[in-house]
């Protein structure tokens, strides 16, 4: 049996478990690692070579921060001065705004830390707003805008950089760079429709989905030291809290350094100035969200070098008439692959994957190259439907969800964002 089928047959029992929940996330992406190591697929080292990546590292940097911020009050005082703005008065309305905001910061920030600097302000509203405005319904929106607006422009997100980079060294004609806004065109539909998707029915599925979830699954976690009332804060503290969090933001903005280094900066100042005690940080960082990340790598690094993801797309393909199919059905099922694998593999070794095949197609049928290699793209930042797809929504998993809750919610508006890049990309990039 080939190394491409013992790898998809390995993805698709990871995916059975992921479903059933039995074994946790995490365990299942390692076990998954595990049988693809012993059987040569990948090297032993790629189990937890993930373990030292850029991600990791932004996630336990940007969580400390945003630990500190609870611990010195910094979250609780914003959700004060938000709920002074009116807009907790009514949650669908908030959870409508924030995903409009994390979508735009993750336009020019890293989403992962967007999103770790909004859960503990989620978290502040929520128990300002004396329970109109719940955690449960909050976080999730937020991890998924967080995801959406990392495609909104070229630096949004790494992935991105790297599929332009793809393209304009493939040396086949019609081929170059990305301009800057240009993945945004297909995008912002996207992050409208997920804005109205969460003000409208999305809102009313969340109520139904969460129903049994803990309304505040948070406070499990910032409990102990890192729960002081703000005004019990020495002022000194709070100073510094807001420092290293401006130092993050404005670290990851002009990208002064590597934005992995910047967040364990930001992380070290918290620590060292003693805004979270160093037990507190260890005992409620979320090593469940690191751990999955970690062990989720050997996953992809499966799909991408047994040639198996390239083996799903192209066998897809192929279904709908492969290169002598309608051009515009073919960049479609080009978007819906991307989508569907973009929920399971990381995005980074999706793009890899899926660009190459996108443009072979597109100039096999006489198509834009351009619009195939951007709507491809796109495609493969839509991963709203799982945890493990992307980081910033694996971060969410802090709120206490199950896996079934992201399939739920998530998959309606992966849905609804297939049909937008598919029908909104041979218009504004023209097919």
């Amino acid at each position: 049996m080939s190394p491409a089928i013992l790898t998809i047959i390995i993805f698709f029992l990871c995916i059975l478990s992921f479903i059933w929940e039995k074994i946790p996330l995490a365990v299942t992406c390692l076990l998954g690692g595990i049988a693809l190591a012993l059987l040569e697929i990948i090297d032993y080292v790629d189990i937890y070579s993930n373990m030292g990546t850029q991600v990791v590292a932004i996630v336990i940097g940007t969580s400390m921060v945003g630990l500190g911020l609870e611990s010195a009050g910094i979250s609780d005082m914003v959700g004060s001065a938000l709920r002074r703005t009116g807009i907790a008065k009514n949650e669908r309305l908030f959870i409508t705004i924030i995903v409009l905001v994390t979508a735009l910061l993750s336009a020019f920030l890293s989403n992962s830390a967007v999103i770790a600097m909004f859960i503990p302000i989620i978290q502040g509203m929520s128990k300002k707003s004396q329970g109109i405005v719940k955690q449960k319904h909050a976080l999730l929106a937020a991890g998924l805008g967080s995801a959406a607006g990392g495609g909104l422009t070229l630096v949004g997100t790494a992935p991105i950089v790297t599929a332009s980079s793809i393209v304009e060294n493939s040396g086949l004609p019609g081929t170059r760079a990305f301009t800057f806004l240009e993945v945004g065109y297909s995008m912002l539909p996207v992050v409208i429709l997920m804005a109205l998707y969460f003000a409208t029915f999305g809102y009313n599925l969340q109520q139904r989905v969460l129903a049994d979830l803990p309304d505040n699954p948070l406070d499990a976690l910032m409990s102990g030291e890192t729960e002081q009332a703000s005004t019990a804060v020495p002022v000194w503290k709070k100073a510094v809290a807001l420092a290293a969090a401006l130092f993050m933001v404005v670290g990851f903005a002009f990208n002064l350094f590597d934005i992995g280094a910047v967040s364990l900066m930001a992380a070290a100042i918290m620590l060292v100035c003693g805004v979270i005690p160093w037990k507190a940080a260890l005992r409620d960082m979320d090593w469940n969200t690191v751990l999955v990340l970690a062990f989720s790598a050997a996953l992809a690094a499966g799909l991408n070098e047994s040639g198996g993801g390239a083996m799903i797309a192209q066998g897809i393909v192929s279904l709908f008439g492969g290169a002598d199919a309608n051009p515009a059905v073919l960049l479609f099922v080009c978007v819906a692959v991307g989508a569907v694998l973009t929920n399971f593999m990381g995005n980074a070794a999706l793009v890899i994957a899926m660009i190459p095949i996108s443009l072979e197609v597109a100039l096999t049928c006489g198509a834009n190259p351009m619009c195939f290699a951007l709507a491809t793209t796109v495609s493969c930042m839509l991963a709203f439907s799982t945890p493990i797809g992307t980081a910033c929504v694996t971060q969410t998993l802090v709120g206490g969800y199950r896996y079934h809750d992201f399939v739920k919610i998530g998959l309606p508006i992966n849905i609804l964002a297939i049909l937008a890049v598919g029908l909104v990309s041979p218009i504004v990039y023209g097919l």
